[in-house]
């Protein structure tokens, strides 16, 4: 952690309504870079702001639907502590600045850079048939982990889960129905998968 710079935007510099206590906002990929494009993003030293609410480090959040129409979900058990033992919908990380060409942050290399070389990360081998849907924003300020952390939700549809290799962080990769996910008392998902869910249920 100590090497690594991470994107992230000052929290007084980004829209009011982007910082609710629970936020689910549903968003176009050109609307958001619409909104985005004005707003300084930079690189900084990911041990410096990872308690520090006055930014907000911008984080990819990748959901996973199969050729059935399930949704994958995981227990994470990774380098987030703060969230050991929920459930997740999203694979997400940090945006670092060695996921660019020459370290220069550029929107338009979020997608095919940052967002490839974290889905590596966790799924080595993966190649998806399509590029991703954006789907839009999720933050809450609820947790200590929501205060410093911004996601951006994308979707993979139509992926083989019968042939998909999950890395050692992830641990196990499971596969459910959307209505089933969410059935109460049958799981604790963190906070981030639920506003993540109420997007891809247009719930939002």
């Amino acid at each position: 952690m100590a090497d690594e710079n991470v994107l992230c935007i000052k929290q007084k510099d980004l829209p009011t309504d982007w910082l609710k206590e629970r936020l689910s906002l549903d968003l176009s990929w050109h609307d958001f870079l619409q909104l985005a494009t004005g707003l300084k993003a930079e690189f900084m030293p990911r041990n410096v702001i990872e308690n520090n609410a006055d930014y907000k480090q911008l984080i990819p959040y990748v959901l996973l639907s199969d050729q059935l129409g399930r949704t994958a979900f995981y227990r994470r058990c990774g380098s987030e502590k703060r969230l050991d033992g929920c459930f997740s919908i999203g694979i997400g990380g940090h945006i670092r600045d060695d996921d660019f060409t020459d370290a220069v942050f550029s929107w338009n290399e979020l997608r095919e850079k940052a967002l490839q070389r974290e889905l590596q990360e966790e799924l080595p081998g993966f190649a998806p048939l399509a590029s991703p849907l954006f789907l839009g924003l999720i933050n809450e300020e609820l947790t200590k982990v929501g205060h410093s952390h911004l996601g951006l939700v994308y979707l993979f549809e139509n992926i083989d889960s019968e042939n998909l290799v999950v890395g050692e962080e992830l641990g196990q990769l499971n596969w459910a129905e959307p209505k089933q996910l969410f059935k109460e008392g049958q799981r604790h998902f963190e906070i981030w998968s639920e506003l993540a869910f109420e997007l891809i249920s247009g719930l939002s």
